[in-house]
């Protein structure tokens, strides 16, 4: 898995915890996912169309693949 860029992390994991307390397990689990298949430049290119029907099927799946199994997408172990 290519984790991408530091600022790029950050900057996701921020915006997904900003009004959600609790939901840190939860954010880094959908970031990993989207890791694990999208590189960093197509994860850019459907962030700058976050309203586009293939960015919300994306952010579908992996809300669906954390949420549905408790396990972190990429790498199968529990979130703790």
């Amino acid at each position: 898995m290519t984790r991408y860029s530091d600022t790029t992390r950050l900057t996701y994991l921020s915006a997904c915890t900003q009004d959600q307390s609790g939901m840190g397990a939860f954010c880094e689990c959908t970031l990993e996912y989207l890791e694990a298949r999208y590189s960093e430049d197509e994860f850019a290119r459907l962030n700058k169309a976050i309203r586009s029907p293939e960015a919300q099927r994306v952010i579908r799946d992996a809300s669906a693949a954390c949420t549905q199994t408790g396990l972190t997408a990429a790498q199968g172990r529990r979130v703790t």
